[in-house]
């Protein structure tokens, strides 16, 4: 992931946007199973579980990659923007099969 921030956001702004990167010691948490994405209030029941939660700030050109598995996933808390704000990142996905 590369992240492209818009240079008329503050700081504070910027900072609401940062990735959080999941992983544990069980499967399918994340909803991946089902193919559908977990909201914000269903995460909460991860709290009481092992895992490990690594966030990662959305700063200009800054590069983070993952291995996705059934034991790990990411996700952007809810923020509060525009309708028409664009969270600008680019994304490469390799599926081995």
């Amino acid at each position: 992931m590369i992240y492209f921030p818009d240079d008329a956001l503050s700081n504070k702004e910027i900072d609401s946007l940062e990735t959080t990167f999941y992983n544990s010691n069980e499967f399918n948490l994340s909803g991946c199973e089902k193919n559908t994405i977990q909201t914000h209030e269903e995460s909460r029941s991860f709290k009481n579980r092992n895992i490990k939660k690594t966030t990662f700030p959305f700063k200009k050109f800054s590069l983070y990659g993952f291995i996705k598995s059934h034991k790990s996933w990411h996700s952007v808390e809810p923020i509060n923007v525009s309708e028409d704000f664009l969270r600008k990142s680019f994304n490469i996905n390799i599926l081995l099969v």
